[in-house]
């Protein structure tokens, strides 16, 4: 039994484990990375949008009030209001607002779009988007970058050979009017050098993936933490679930097991009763063999004698045993007391096997009362009549106790050739016995019996050199009245 317990625990163990770093927990956790992965990607991009339209809008943002200030400088020096007779004045208002580094190229629009003055002149008549206008007539300037804008779509003679193909540009289109009134005097478009923008935009997208990279690291390993802890938790439920089943199961075939010994008892009890008369009417018969003038000295007849006696022995000590249970009287038994009565029944019948009974070791010194004797005195007298019956002719059987300060420990240990591997699953559940004319349920018995006693029957060894069998029994149990130099 505490080998399958074991293998029991073991797999507990494994399925357990499995479901912290088993097929399902992995596959929830590279999902769920991949899920978050997107999360990030996503935001990123967002993120990457918003600053690049930003960054776009930026020189919108600096080129419009400055020629909103220009015209307004303008309105100052031109005291009769010339701009709005003039065309080369406004022309040279935008001008003085392309100074700004990275200006290339400006033209002037009518303000409903009609294309009106350029500069340089060889920048070539343009005109307006709908889309732009309508934005414009909401004095809103607007922002176009291009990153691989085309020379030769804005200036005149451009070489294909030049190398200006594919060159960053920006497109700013700001409304002009005057800084108390919302008229429209005209607009200006800018083209800019886009490098500049090109450079900030690199710089964006490799920060941003740093960025990215770092939350999806520290993200990922605090997903993989709490994974690993809300596995785990669910490991050790399931693990904490498994065990209880498992002693359940234990507990319901422990169940079973008494119903089924107590239902041996009360038939081992109809039968020692049926068995009782037949029994003394047989021995009467083989006590009156004299009389008949029938040679008791013969073999058979001795067989017949020793194996009344035995029987009538066994009887007298099982109804001994049932009446102590119906009456309150009893008495107590010290160890020394049971390990006399052992080795007074047990040397007898291995000396009939060819066998050697010993008892070594220093006995301990407690009692217990006569319930609690009289089934420890059954146990004992089966493990060593199981001895007796496994163990080869000349070699010896073994029988000790040791103590503690809370355990007594029994032990019988044979010198047999050990217990086959294939029956130690089913040690101790009724069985087909490895015993010629065996029942299979001693061992079963005495352990069911251990168990009423408060202690634990168990192999404690096994193999080629024999068997031994620990008996372990509580101390501290009420039935029990350890002296206090107990070893």
């Amino acid at each position: 039994m505490p080998e399958i317990e074991n293998r029991g625990n073991t797999k507990v163990k494994a399925k357990s484990w499995r479901l912290v770093v088993g097929p399902v927990p992995i596959a929830a956790t590279v999902a769920t990375l991949l899920v978050f992965a997107l999360i990030v990607a996503a935001v990123s991009l967002k993120l990457r949008a918003q600053v690049r339209n930003q960054i776009v809008a930026r020189d919108a943002e600096v080129l419009y009030p400055v020629a909103l200030m220009e015209i307004s400088r303008a309105e100052d020096d031109f005291l009769s209001d010339p701009l709005l007779q003039m065309e080369t004045d406004l022309l040279e208002v935008v001008l003085s607002t392309s100074e700004l580094k990275g200006v290339i190229a400006v033209r002037i629009f009518e303000p409903d779009g009609k294309f009106s003055a350029a500069v340089p002149e060889d920048f070539l008549l343009g005109s307006l988007s709908p889309a732009v206008l309508q934005k414009i007539g909401q004095r809103e300037p607007v922002s176009r970058y291009h990153p691989q804008g085309n020379i030769e779509n804005y200036f005149i003679d451009v070489k294909e050979s030049s190398g200006d193909a594919g060159y960053p540009l920006l497109e700013v289109v700001a409304p002009l009017h005057r800084t108390k009134s919302s008229e429209l005097l005209g607009i200006a478009q800018y083209l800019l050098d886009g490098q500049e923008i090109a450079a900030e935009f690199t710089s964006l997208d490799a920060n941003l993936g740093r960025q990215a990279g770092v939350a999806f690291a520290a993200g990922s390993f605090l997903i993989i933490l709490v994974f690993l802890w809300a596995f785990g938790r669910v490991g050790k439920a399931y693990k904490e679930i498994e065990e209880r089943g498992q002693r359940l199961l234990a507990a319901n075939a422990e169940l079973a097991m008494m119903a089924k010994t107590s239902a041996i008892g009360a038939v081992a009890s109809h039968l020692v009763h049926g068995l009782k008369n037949p029994l003394s009417g047989l021995q009467d018969f083989i006590s009156g063999g004299n009389e008949k003038s029938v040679n008791i000295d013969h073999e058979d007849w001795q067989l017949a004698i020793e194996s009344t006696r035995r029987m009538q022995d066994m009887i007298r000590e099982i109804v001994g045993i049932l009446q102590e249970e119906k009456s309150a009287s009893g008495y107590d038994y010290t160890l020394a007391e049971i390990r006399s009565l052992v080795v007074s029944k047990a040397k007898p019948a291995a000396q009939k096997s060819g066998v050697i009974f010993s008892a070594g070791g220093e006995t301990p010194e407690a009692r217990l009362d006569s319930r609690q004797g009289n089934l420890l005195m059954l146990i004992l007298m089966n493990l060593v009549q199981n001895a007796v019956e496994a163990t080869p002719e000349g070699k010896e059987i073994l029988f000790t106790m040791e103590a503690d300060e809370e355990k007594l420990f029994l032990r019988v240990a044979d010198a047999g050739p050990g217990i086959p591997h294939n029956m130690l699953e089913n040690l101790f559940s009724p069985c087909k016995s490895s015993k010629p004319g065996g029942s299979g349920l001693g061992l079963a018995i005495s352990r069911q019996l251990a168990k009423h006693m408060g202690g634990e029957l168990s192999l404690e060894k096994n193999g080629t050199g024999g068997a031994c069998f620990l008996l372990t029994l509580d101390k501290t149990a009420d039935n029990w009245t350890p002296t206090p130099n107990h070893l």
